[in-house]
């Protein structure tokens, strides 16, 4: 049984449909999968047990990436397609049972996708890893004390709260944990690394992991961290679907939609009112209390 699934251009959808995708791997464990992800997202898959093919779609014109993908895919013949992003590509395909998913940006992206496959209830993200993912984040992130995860940066300017006040954060929640240790994120780009460098210079001793770590190995590492603190880019996603409490900072209320989905994460947003306001706006004395907040075992946090 041969299995399609095109999954979202954007990251974090992507990652929202991995619960979704797994359930439907162990609905048919024999089958042979091939997936279809932005270029950003091949990592998430390295891992996936019934892997036959996996296809990259880089950025660019809507049709051309439909056309890209079509192309490639369109010599086999389907028992299921499964389209994520909802074109109609599939329908020029040979393939026995098709669901072809539109977006509906009024829920959390997995709820329609687990609805439209009859999966329910909605299963949250999930990251596919292996033991040497595992054994790489511990010496990474070696034992000690509780580890903070802080990623101050993100695709656009305008989602950037300053690396100072991360600085502060941590060292606020440090005088509640003592022995807390913080390790600072970020993608390879030379931008991010640069902005890193500052937090870092401002936390003397701590661990410095602004380099391309694979996606599964970021998991690994996730499950070390007590907590995550992070702007809205990638990285809080991949935490959030590792089960580590992640808050993410946000300029509007109205990207509640978009953050991490887990089974412990909070976000807040520099803005009360629906349209953005610069992140210098949001106090670290509310990023402190929110922080403190989601590190409590008994905190009751919205997923």
């Amino acid at each position: 049984m041969r299995i399609l699934v095109i999954t979202s251009a954007r990251f974090a959808d992507a990652v929202n449909s991995c619960g979704v995708i797994e359930q439907l791997r162990l609905q048919h464990r024999h089958a042979r999968f091939t997936i279809a992800c932005g270029a950003s997202s091949g990592g998430l898959f390295a891992h996936f047990p019934n892997l036959e093919r996996l296809v990259l779609v880089d950025k660019g014109n809507r049709d051309f990436r439909q056309f890209h993908v079509w192309r490639k895919l369109v010599t086999t013949a389907w028992d299921l397609t499964v389209d994520i992003r909802g074109s109609e590509i599939t329908r020029f395909m040979a393939s026995s049972k098709r669901k072809i998913i539109k977006g509906d940006r009024t829920a959390r992206q997995y709820v329609p996708l687990a609805a439209a496959l009859g999966i329910s209830p909605p299963p949250l993200p999930y990251i596919w890893t292996n033991d040497a993912d595992y054994v790489e984040a511990e010496r990474l992130l070696p034992d000690g004390g509780p580890i903070i995860g802080l990623c101050p940066t993100a695709s656009e300017k305008r989602k950037m709260w300053p690396a100072e006040r991360y600085a502060e954060v941590f060292k606020g929640l440090k005088k509640k944990m003592p022995g807390a240790r913080a390790a600072v994120f970020a993608s390879a780009s030379d931008s991010e690394r640069y902005i890193c460098a500052e937090l870092v210079s401002a936390l003397p001793g701590c661990i410095n992991l602004a380099r391309n770590i694979a996606l599964s190995q970021m998991a690994a590492c996730s499950t070390r961290l007590a907590l995550m603190i992070s702007n809205d880019t990638g990285l809080p996603h991949v935490s959030a679907a590792a089960g580590t409490p992640t808050l993410s900072l946000f300029t509007s209320p109205r990207a509640e939609i978009f953050a991490p989905v887990g089974p412990r994460v909070a976000s807040i947003a520099a803005a009360s009112q629906p349209s953005e306001t610069p992140m210098l706006e949001l106090p670290v004395k509310t990023v402190v209390a929110a922080a403190t907040k989601l590190l409590k075992p008994a905190s009751k946090t919205s997923s």
